[in-house]
């Protein structure tokens, strides 16, 4: 009886080994993913707060009322800063998605298609106008919007507003 206990568990032993080496390459992916996407969010995070400091966001979104507007719904941070979490936690929040579809368990093959099913599906393009970029999606109806004010800006470049 004790051979047999004895043989139950080393047997059990030796299969929480065999369970480690399939198991072990996953976690060190999503730990290794994880860790990037820290790093990299955090990075991120300290440039575009820098240059939205450099590019004066912060007195901008005070003179269009936006600094009050989160002041109201209860954030008492500078929109430098909030911009900065954003861009951490959406780089982070990929990353760890991107981690656990790395362990391959089964269940959590689409949780970075889940995660990410929210954001929107048009493409975004950046296009050069004569003095400034203007940002228009690529549907239809957005570039014939786009086209149109870009044209009516520079027919009416020169004119006194009123």
């Amino acid at each position: 009886m004790t051979d047999a206990w004895g043989d139950l568990v080393w047997a059990a032993i030796s299969n929480l080994n065999a369970r480690l080496a399939l198991v072990m390459p996953g976690i060190l992916a999503m730990l290794t993913l994880a860790a990037v996407g820290l790093a990299g969010g955090w990075i991120t995070a300290r440039i575009v707060r820098r240059l939205a400091r450099a590019l004066a966001i912060d007195r901008r979104a005070d003179e269009w009322g936006v600094t009050m507007a989160l002041g109201r719904s209860g954030l008492r941070r500078a929109p430098s800063e909030v911009i900065g979490l954003v861009v951490f936690w959406s780089i982070f929040i990929v990353f760890v998605t991107l981690g656990v579809e790395a362990l391959a368990i089964p269940g959590t093959g689409r949780v970075t298609d889940f995660v990410l099913a929210g954001l929107p599906k048009d493409q975004v393009t950046v296009r050069e106008c004569p003095d400034s970029y203007h940002v228009a999606t690529l549907d239809n109806d957005a570039q014939a919007i786009f086209e149109g004010s870009v044209k009516f800006v520079q027919d009416h470049a020169g004119e006194p507003a009123g």
